[in-house]
């Protein structure tokens, strides 16, 4: 479970993002950029770390959020993990390669 301030911090930043980027937020957490989507998960990490960025289990639909020394620290590391982090959309089918190929 995560911290009240903590979750706080996370709908305060959300406040601010457009349309679109709450589309790539929820595409970081889930792995689909669209609804229906099963509960979001929020959870704390273990310490303070403006540096850390958060992670997201999509298998889960978490999001694991660092305790932010604020709403702009948490809303400029979810952009740049959401902006960073793009190898899992479950929106399209996706063809994977088969086991032990060499995709390079």
């Amino acid at each position: 479970c995560v911290d009240d301030d903590i979750e706080a911090q996370f709908f305060a930043a959300l406040e601010g993002f457009s349309h679109d980027e709450r589309s790539v937020l929820l595409r970081f957490i889930t792995g689909r950029s669209r609804l229906p989507i099963p509960t979001l998960k929020l959870e704390e990490m273990g310490r303070s770390d403006d540096a850390r960025l958060p992670e997201a289990h999509t298998c889960f639909c978490q999001i694991d959020l660092p305790s932010y020394s604020s709403v702009e620290v948490m809303a400029r590391q979810l952009r740049y993990a959401m902006a960073h982090c793009v190898a899992i959309d479950t929106d399209h089918d996706a063809t994977p390669e088969p086991w032990g190929s060499d995709s390079e």
